[in-house]
C-alpha cells in the first residue's frame, strides 16, 4: 500500500506515500520506497486508540492518535461514518487487509459523514442512543439487498462497526529530507456499537523485555507502561533510567508472553447466517527513528522481534503496538540512546550474529503478511 503527496490536492491512496500530500493508512502510512517501513522518518500516525473499543448505544468513548515524526504542531479533523464491511460475509469482523484504500470516510465523499469538533489529537464519540435501529446505517455497512429482520439480527449479534477516521495536516517546511509543507496524513480505526452487558477492552499497555538475543527473556530490562497528561510510554520497571546501548549493537525487545488473561469472546455470523464465537488474538508493531528491525509485526505465539542500533550517536524513538484484531488497541513509545559509553543492556555486537540478522529488514519476506498486521494497513484494524 502506497500513496504519493502533491501539493495540489490528495493523491489517491494507492500511489506513494513519502514523498506525498496524502499518506495513506488504517494507522500510518508507508515510508518512502527503499526504507524500511518500520523507520519513521516523516509525519505518521502510527495508532488510533479508542478508550473503549466496544461501545453501547448511547455511550462515548475518547479517542487518540499516536503520532512519530513531527517536527511542529499539527492540525487534526476528526470524522465517524458507517463503511462498508469488506468481508465476504455480512460479518464485524477482522478483514485482516483485504479492505480497500477509499476517500469515503473524509468530507463529503461518503454518506452519513458525521464531522467531529476537535482539532487536537484527542476527540470524543458519542453514540446515538437510537443508533442500532437506525436501518440506513445498517444498510451502509452490511448492504442494501439485506431485508430489515436480518439487519436486525446482524446488529444484535455482531454489532454494528462504525469507522473513525482521522485527517493529520502538518505543516513542515521539510528540512533535512523530511516531509514537505502541507502534509496531510489520513487513517481509519474501527469502533464496534453493540447491545450487551459485557464489552470487549483494549489490550493492557505493553510490557515487553529489552534485552540481547538468546538470553531467553533472563537478561536486559523490563518495561513498563506508563500513562500521563501529555503520552504514553515504557520505562524500565527498576527505574533504572534511559536505555543506553553501543553503535551495531543486537538487541532483543520481547513482549510478556501474558496475553491469556486479556484475549476476549465476540460472536460473528458466519456463512450461513449462524452465531459464531471468535476469540480475540494478539499482534505487535514496532516502530523507530532509527536503527533496523528484523521483523516490524509480530503476532502470537512468535512475539518477538530483533533491533539493531545504528552506528550514528544519538537518541532514538522507538514505539510499540499491540492490536486484538478485533478494534482493541494500545501503544507506548520509549526511547533509547546510541553512545560509545553505552552498555547499559546486555548486548552483543552484530557481526557476532550473522544467523540473526542474515536477512535486512527492508528486504525480509513477509510470510503470512495476509494474515499479520501492522498500523499502515488500509484495513480496519490494521490487520496486513
Amino acid at each position: 500500500m502506497t500513496a504519493r503527496r502533491s501539493a495540489s490536492r490528495p493523491a489517491d491512496a494507492s500511489r506513494a506515500c513519502g514523498g506525498a500530500l496524502i499518506s495513506w493508512a488504517l494507522i500510518g502510512c508507508d515510508p518512502p520506497p527503499l526504507e524500511p517501513r518500520h523507520k519513521v522518518t516523516s509525519p505518521r500516525i502510527l495508532a488510533i486508540i479508542a478508550d473503549s473499543p466496544e461501545l453501547r448505544p448511547g455511550q462515548s468513548t475518547e479517542l487518540r492518535v499516536i503520532t512519530g515524526g513531527l517536527k511542529v504542531e499539527p492540525e487534526f479533523t476528526w470524522y465517524v461514518c458507517a463503511r462498508a464491511e469488506a468481508t465476504a460475509t455480512f460479518v464485524a469482523q477482522s478483514t485482516f487487509g483485504q479492505a480497500e484504500p477509499n476517500d469515503a470516510c473524509f468530507g463529503d465523499a461518503g454518506a452519513g459523514n458525521v464531522r467531529l469538533p476537535f482539532t487536537g489529537p484527542n476527540a470524543l464519540f458519542a453514540v446515538p442512543a437510537d443508533l442500532l435501529r437506525r436501518i440506513e446505517a445498517l444498510r451502509a455497512v452490511y448492504g442494501s439487498n439485506i431485508s430489515t429482520g436480518r439487519l436486525t439480527d446482524i446488529a444484535r449479534t455482531a454489532g454494528l462497526p462504525l469507522t473513525i477516521a482521522v485527517e493529520m495536516r502538518h505543516n513542515d517546511p521539510g528540512a533535512d529530507g523530511g516531509a514537505p509543507a502541507n502534509t496531510v496524513v489520513r487513517a481509519l480505526k474501527r469502533v464496534v456499537v453493540i447491545d450487551r452487558s459485557q464489552l470487549n477492552n483494549n489490550p493492557p499497555g505493553p510490557s515487553f523485555r529489552f534485552s540481547a538475543p538468546r538470553d531467553g527473556g533472563a537478561g536486559g530490562v523490563a518495561m513498563r507502561y506508563v500513562r500521563d497528561a501529555t503520552e504514553e510510554r515504557c520505562e524500565p520497571d527498576d527505574g533504572s533510567g534511559p536505555l543506553v546501548v553501543r553503535p551495531g549493537s543486537v538487541h532483543e525487545i520481547a513482549p510478556a508472553p501474558t496475553e491469556q488473561p486479556w484475549l476476549e469472546r465476540y460472536f460473528i455470523l458466519d456463512t450461513f447466517g449462524q452465531p459464531a464465537e471468535q476469540v480475540e488474538t494478539a499482534f505487535y508493531s514496532f516502530y523507530s527513528t532509527g536503527g533496523a528491525y528484523r521483523d516490524d509485526r509480530t503476532r502470537i505465539p512468535t512475539r518477538n522481534t530483533i533491533w539493531e542500533a545504528p552506528l550514528r550517536l544519538g537518541s532514538i524513538d522507538h514505539w510499540l503496538v499491540v492490536r486484538d484484531g478485533r478494534g482493541g488497541t494500545s501503544a507506548c513509545r520509549f526511547t533509547v540512546t546510541v553512545s560509545n559509553d553505552g552498555g547499559t543492556i546486555s548486548s552483543r555486537d552484530a557481526s557476532s550474529l550473522p544467523d540473526v540478522l542474515e536477512t535486512p529488514p527492508w528486504t525480509s519476506s513477509d510470510a503470512g503478511a495476509a494474515d499479520v498486521p501492522h498500523s499502515d494497513a488500509t484495513a480496519l484494524d490494521g490487520e496486513r
